[in-house]
């Protein structure tokens, strides 16, 4: 069974001001195995900040402003991977104004560690990207490879865990203003 879950990213070339938040809900703990393996919180939108079109190229970086939060209750000795994939960039203005996914790039947390929420500590769980890692369309269909964010080894857990991914971008020299947008797909499996 696999979890997915998506995320909105906006990319400007003459940026907006705009907010990173997060549903996780609330909730009694109990660290009971027979759960799932899920992603149960992560950002709706994250926005880099302004950048004005330039003839050189550009790049910027920024960190989550909130946690990607997922867990593995299911107390069963296996081992899983949080995975993400991107799409192109596309003015949502103009469908003909877009730049490659490969421009993009992400680390799996702003400081290289995991955080731990509850339950079972973070033994056996790896960051799978400790330096920026470029987004690559191997196929040219306009949705990047899997990059792998987190890795956990074959072993009974029940724990819930966090990142904040970091991401950084090249805007291509002479990319025209506008309001371009990729969309970020998590999944755990």
């Amino acid at each position: 069974m696999s979890s997915k879950n998506q995320l909105l990213l906006t990319v400007i070339s003459v940026f907006f001001v705009t907010i990173i938040y997060v549903s996780y809900p609330a909730d009694a703990v109990t660290c009971v195995g027979g759960g799932a393996l899920t992603i149960t919180g992560l950002p709706a939108s994250v926005n880099f900040p302004t950048q004005s079109p330039s003839v050189t190229s550009t790049t910027t970086g920024i960190v989550f402003g909130s946690s990607l939060f997922f867990e593995d209750m299911r107390n069963t000795s296996a081992g899983f991977t949080l995975n993400v994939t991107a799409t192109d960039f596309t003015d949502v203005n103009n469908i003909n104004n877009t730049f490659a996914i490969a421009n993009l790039a992400i680390t799996s947390d702003g400081n290289d560690t995991i955080g731990f929420v509850d339950c079972d500590p973070i033994t056996g769980i790896t960051a799978g990207a400790l330096n920026f890692s470029d987004f690559i369309d191997s196929d040219l269909n306009g949705i990047s490879d899997a990059k792998t964010l987190v890795t956990g080894d074959v072993r009974a857990r029940i724990g819930k865990y966090s990142i904040e991914p970091e991401l950084q971008i090249t805007i291509p020299a002479r990319t025209p203003a506008g309001n371009f947008r990729t969309t970020l797909t998590f999944s755990i499996q």
